[in-house]
């Protein structure tokens, strides 16, 4: 499946506001809160393919309540609810994803 940057970034806005879209509760807002709310086996881990900085280790430099949409090719659709912000990386590699979390966080304060 493919696609666009726009379009997964569509995606991190209706997660950025909870499930609401343009006035419309498109997901419940019940089922957004599950689906950051770690899960037992893996506390990284939301419901529903929601990867969760719960313990800081996905994205050291982002508070715990930031989530992350990882897909195919490292496709990452990273959500900051600290600033309101929603930034897409595409094909960038996983282990670098938290270096480029750092930078434009940093630019963020500055």
């Amino acid at each position: 499946m493919f696609i666009s940057a726009r379009d997964l970034a569509r995606m991190g806005l209706l997660g950025l506001r909870n499930g609401n879209w343009g006035g419309k509760q498109i997901l419940s807002e019940q089922w957004v809160k599950m689906a950051r709310t770690p899960t037992e086996p893996n506390p990284g881990y939301g419901y529903m393919n929601w990867f969760l900085n719960t313990n800081q280790k996905l994205f050291p430099a982002a508070r715990a309540d930031s989530v992350a949409y990882i897909g195919n090719g490292d496709n990452i659709v990273f959500i900051v609810y600290q600033h309101g912000m929603v930034a897409v990386f595409r094909w960038i590699a996983h282990a670098q994803s938290a270096e480029f979390v750092r930078l434009l966080l940093a630019a963020l304060k500055d």
